[in-house]
């Protein structure tokens, strides 16, 4: 038995040595990935181990594989990392499938019965085996039968006992067949088993052929010369081309992005069509209703235009008050979508600076672009997930990081000759010279890609092919084909989130994962944000000034540095930092060094800013307690907020809770009653606020000039107290106050929200009476 298991380990490599085209070897194979496949006996046990060792000596195994009616599937354990590619771990998983399905001796069905018209890639590897041993046996035959030709005298190979030999005259079997057909088996581990991972059929980008010349493709069929190796085929990695205008391609697709977003507008007729020059693109942002209205076009309804300052007419300008106040509502608006303009200042965008504006735009278009590369919005995505990763763990994982392994996946698809593009470490290098652009829009069936010509030398007309190709299954504009060239990380990004979201090519491999489909979209229905987590979520990013990044709430926070960060913002010098662990951690420090930070949280929580936190522990954090988590970050932001406040409060600096809610409670009523108005409220728990209509006094009461009185409705429609509240939000925002509650807060008056935005205002408000600026200066709070 321990002989038939080592005879299979034998198959399996010459399995992966006809993939790359080499000479197959019984005993053991090194391809240029520095992998190793052994068998390994095991004495009194019915067991054979295959181990796979792979670079920086990771150690893999394949266990529980037998020749017996009990055997079980091979099972692929990683005892100390990741693996170093998704290329590897692709074919590990193809290596254990493979061995289960030999070792049990299960009978290989015809490719026509799984009702493909195709067979499938294990399918392919295994009838590759056995094309194999027809070649081994038809060897042995023909020496056989040389031997008797030239008589008794002559050396001779016998034929092995128990053999059976088919028809001589086959016997001269041609394999580079099958290793053709090996070589289209996908090595993406999320479709091992069904055809590459597009519905409408992609085509197989050139493997047996490839670009000519002219760019056309050549016919995908076996050849018998040196140039066979789809390797030859395709060209070497290339770097960037120098730039040789830094921001001029960035200019360029800013101009076409915002014409092609906001043309037909009618505040912006004359306006637009932008020129791609800094200079045109300073001037029409320095008002800040271009800015807003980009905002609102890539993210909708993130801000209310009704709140807009509007020049009465074409001709005329808007005052330095109310374009800095246009400016100050798309910069918080932004900011509370979570993009990172900490240091961008709405009198910076008024007076012209180009970073700041270029910033600006950038943020916003990339916001807009990314808005749904996201497992939540394509669960299919979950494809994506890396051998030992926690579902909690793909959730977290950033928008830039998912279309890198997207992109990955697609290119492991393609067959081995493209494994030399993998991994891929960065969006912009790794794809400047459009080759694995073309292999990514070749598994997508793009049209048009007939025009593409890998051969051709210069790199911004490859670029270009290729982006008319891309062309074909987007609307969206798209990035000159220079900025692809130079390697610009950012255009590169744009390009693949448009592509994503036209097209993403991962539903049949997610069918092959029905099961694991199934359940992971149940899981996404029970860790869905909140709104309360979403606010807290942005609240961080504000106060860290997005120094860090946090995608799902509960993952980037469980391993307690994050919390430490915010400690140390709102109560600086309280975190003693030498006894600090900075992730990222090692698989086996990672749950000590986790524990050791969060207890360092809820310590520091207890002990220092005197929080009530009861019954809450560091091991509720890194087991992702929803309410306990959530309950300690509302106690972080009140503190935060009474930190604010205090300075300015009346009753000093020490001040309790209770009082600090009395007090802005009071203040409110104070301001509203002084302009005159007779509303009030008796807490932040009063439904009157439902209607917005005391939140709109308020504001009115702080700048009178702020509030359109047309704007507002009588509050008495879920409508009408819909459109209140986003008013209000949006006129707070103008004034310069960064807040973070939804419209949907304010309705149904969640009390810790409106008492935020409350606290906001009255905190902008003094700190106004105190530096007049006539946009106010942004509040983290």
């Amino acid at each position: 038995m321990a002989a038939s298991l080592r005879a299979l380990g034998g198959r399996l490599l010459s399995t992966f040595a006809a993939a790359s085209g080499g000479s197959p070897d019984d005993s053991e194979i090194n391809d240029d990935e520095g992998l190793e496949l052994q068998v390994q006996e095991k004495e009194d046990v019915e067991l054979d181990v295959l181990n796979l060792k792979g670079r920086e000596g990771e150690d893999w195994k394949l266990e529980d594989v037998r020749v017996n009616e009990a055997s079980k599937p091979a099972s692929l354990a990683s005892p100390r990392s990741d693996v170093s590619s998704e290329a590897e771990s692709a074919k590990w998983t193809l290596v254990s499938r493979l061995t289960s399905r030999l070792a049990e001796g299960q009978p290989l069905a015809p490719p026509s019965s799984s009702g493909r018209s195709t067979p499938s890639n294990l399918e392919r590897a295994v009838l590759l085996l056995e094309s194999e041993k027809d070649h081994d046996r038809a060897q042995a035959a023909v020496g056989a039968s040389a031997a008797a030709d030239a008589g008794p005298g002559a050396g001779k190979t016998p034929v092995k006992a128990g053999e059976v030999v088919e028809g001589e005259e086959e016997a001269t079997l041609d394999l580079t067949a099958s290793r053709a057909s090996l070589r289209k088996v996908a090595t993406s581990a999320g479709d091992l088993d069904g055809d590459p991972a597009v519905e409408e059929g992609p085509r197989t980008p050139p493997t047996g052929g490839g670009p000519t010349r002219s760019g056309s493709i050549k016919a995908d069929t076996p050849s018998s010369s040196a140039g066979d190796n789809a390797a030859d085929l395709i060209p070497d990695r290339a770097a960037p081309i120098e730039v040789q205008e830094p921001g001029r391609t960035e200019m360029q697709y800013y101009a076409t992005c915002i014409n092609a977003r906001l043309q037909g507008d009618d505040v912006l007729h004359g306006v637009l069509p932008l020129q791609p020059t800094a200079a045109a693109l300073i001037a029409a942002c320095r008002d800040g209703i271009l800015l807003c209205k980009l905002l609102n076009s890539c993210v909708p309804d993130s801000l209310d235009e009704r709140a807009l300052n509007l020049p009465a007419d074409a001709s005329s300008q808007l005052a330095r008050r109310e374009a800095l106040q246009n400016n100050a509502l798309c910069i918080n608006a932004a900011k509370a979508l979570g993009c990172s303009l900490a240091d961008v200042t709405p009198e910076d965008i008024f007076e012209g600076k180009e970073e700041a504006v270029r910033s600006c735009i950038w943020q916003i278009i990339r916001l807009g672009a990314l808005k749904d590369v996201s497992v939540k919005s394509v669960p299919e995505t979950v494809v994506l997930q890396r051998p030992g990763e926690e579902m909690s763990a793909l959730l977290d994982v950033p928008a830039e990081q998912l279309l890198l392994r997207w992109v990955a996946h697609h290119i492991g698809a393609a067959g081995p000759a493209w494994e030399a593009w993998l991994p891929l470490k960065d969006l912009g290098p790794d794809l400047a010279d459009s080759t694995a652009l073309y292999c990514l829009l070749s598994q997508l069936a793009a049209p048009k890609l007939d025009a593409v010509s890998l051969q051709e030398k210069d790199l911004v007309a490859r670029a270009e092919t290729v982006l008319t190709a891309a062309r074909s299954l987007t609307d969206e504009a798209l990035p000159p084909a220079r900025g692809i060239a130079e390697g610009n990380a950012d255009m590169v990004l744009v390009l693949l989130a448009a592509l994503f979201r036209a097209r993403h090519g991962l539903e049949r491999a997610a069918a092959a994962l029905a099961g694991h489909m199934s359940q992971f979209a149940q899981w996404l229905e029970e860790y869905d944000d909140s709104r309360e987590e979403r606010t807290f979520r942005v609240w961080l990013l504000s106060l860290l000034r997005n120094e860090v990044h946090i995608q799902n709430l509960t993952e980037s926070l469980r391993d307690g540095y994050v919390l430490l960060r915010v400690l140390d913002t709102i109560a600086a010098g309280c975190v003693a930092w030498s006894s600090v662990h900075k992730p990222p951690f090692k698989p086996l420090l990672k749950q000590p060094k986790s524990i050791e930070n969060c207890n360092q949280v809820v310590r520091i929580a207890r002990q220092v800013l005197a929080l009530p936190l009861v019954n809450i522990g560091g091991i509720d954090i890194i087991n992702g307690q929803h309410k306990l988590l959530l309950a300690i970050l509302w106690q972080l932001m009140r503190y935060n907020i009474r930190g604010l406040l205090q300075a300015v409060s009346s009753k000093g600096t020490k001040i309790s809770d209770a009082e600090l809610d009395l007090e802005i409670l009071s203040w409110a009523n104070a301001r509203v009653a002084a302009a005159g108005k007779k509303r009030r409220i008796s807490s932040f728990h009063d439904r009157s606020i439902a209607s917005g209509l005391f939140l709109v006094d308020l504001l009115a009461a702080v700048e009178p000039r702020c509030i359109d009185l047309a704007m507002v409705t009588a509050g008495g429609t879920p409508r009408e107290r819909e459109l209140n509240a986003k008013y209000v939000i949006s006129i707070a925002r103008k004034l310069g106050c960064c807040i973070f509650l939804l419209w949907e807060d304010v309705v149904e008056v969640n009390a810790k929200m409106v008492l935020v935005f409350v606290a906001s205002l009255m905190l902008h408000t003094v700190q106004r009476s105190r530096d007049p600026s006539p946009a106010g200066s942004p509040i983290s709070a």
